[in-house]
């Protein structure tokens, strides 16, 4: 599909050791689109899009495996092996590296992970948390002329929203009508009516506070 290209597209490669590579996305490297379906998005392919967008730009994308050896108590080597999608890395994680049901250990050895080692309690938490890893966003917006994807689930159920102008959170204030598209800006909302300011700013000599966090910018 790429023209001549040594390289299968679907093999995984070590990792060169004498190498040195950022997290995830190595390089990317010009490869010319040769089907007619890649020459422009389609607003019914969100799905193809995700799994496909660099072939249609034109680019061609390695996706490095930073799993730590979790055997190794000190100096742990990575995985080291390269990918051209991200479904591909994804499949390699979930199969070599988090296990099947008899793994007990829901640990993320993702090389300079901000959990530091710490386990999830359950294994889908640890799928979940290794897409901010690999960008992995498996989740559509139902609306096919919109084409967003989301990481996790509960995400196009809020997004949504914006389609369609559903805003089934109401002010629980006595005479106020005002509706939110989800909760969270409803909370931001009630400190209007509390004449709640709970954020203060954190400059010598200044006691101003302020009902949102974004008035102290």
């Amino acid at each position: 599909m790429y023209g001549n290209h040594s390289q299968n597209h679907h093999q995984s490669m070590p990792c060169n050791p004498g190498t040195t590579l950022e997290p995830q996305i190595l390089h990317s490297q010009t490869v010319a689109p040769t089907h007619p379906a890649m020459s422009s998005y389609s607003h019914q392919a969100a799905f193809y899009q995700f799994f496909h967008r660099n072939a249609v730009s034109g680019f061609r994308t390695e996706f490095q495996c930073l799993w730590l050896d979790k055997h190794m108590k000190e100096e742990r080597r990575t995985c080291g092996k390269l990918f051209y999608t991200i479904n591909e890395i994804v499949n390699h994680l979930t199969l070599d590296h988090v296990g099947g049901p008899e793994q007990l250990d829901h640990t993320c050895y993702w090389k300079n992970c901000t959990r530091d080692f710490k386990p999830f309690k359950a294994k889908y938490k640890l799928v979940n948390h290794l897409r901010v890893h690999t960008g992995e966003k498996p989740f559509q917006c139902p609306f096919l002329s919109c084409g967003k994807l989301f990481a996790r689930s509960e995400n196009p159920k809020i997004h949504k929203r914006t389609h369609t102008g559903e805003k089934p959170f109401k002010c629980d204030f006595e005479g106020c009508d005002r509706r939110f598209a989800n909760s969270s800006d409803r909370k931001k909302h009630m400190h209007v009516h509390m004449n709640d300011k709970p954020y203060f700013c954190k400059q010598e000599g200044c006691d101003k506070s302020y009902t949102h966090p974004s008035s102290l910018r």
